[in-house]
């Protein structure tokens, strides 16, 4: 009885270190597809004359503004979801060239955040993986 208890202890260990990595890997996927997401609106607004709304309806994304708001974007951090929000606040509100501007900062905002989330991805997805895996080993051996 007491190996079945720690087999599975191990294994739910092992999973969270293999949740936590994966947490990371899609943070900075979701991260680039925003910032995609964003040029692209930005190139909208600068080489066609159509209306906002409209622009956003035709830029296809999985991440995407509707009604203002974020749609698709769990697994961001707060920080993340701030500069999202703030340049979702922003449009509409100068002209094209504030437009322009303004798609260029938020551009880079995100761009420091993408790097950052890269770096911590590639130094803590093994970590985590292999945090998991020992604690879990840990805990069996106690356990048995």
């Amino acid at each position: 009885m007491a190996v079945i208890g720690a087999v599975m202890i191990f294994a739910s260990c092992a999973l969270f270190g293999v949740l936590e990595a994966v947490a990371l890997s899609q943070r900075v996927k979701k991260l680039t597809l925003c910032r995609n997401y964003i040029m692209r609106v930005g190139e909208e607004i600068r080489h066609s004359r159509k209306e906002l709304p409209e622009i956003l309806r035709g830029v296809k994304s999985s991440v995407y503004i509707e009604n203002g708001v974020w749609q698709n974007t769990a697994g961001l951090k707060d920080e993340d979801l701030s500069v999202l929000h703030s340049y979702a606040e922003s449009l509409g509100t100068t002209d094209i060239d504030g437009q322009i501007k303004n798609t260029n900062v938020h551009i880079e905002r995100l761009d420091i955040l993408l790097c950052d989330a890269v770096d911590k991805n590639k130094k803590c997805s093994r970590l985590y993986v292999s945090l998991g895996v020992l604690c879990g080993a840990f805990l069996a051996i106690i356990i048995i």
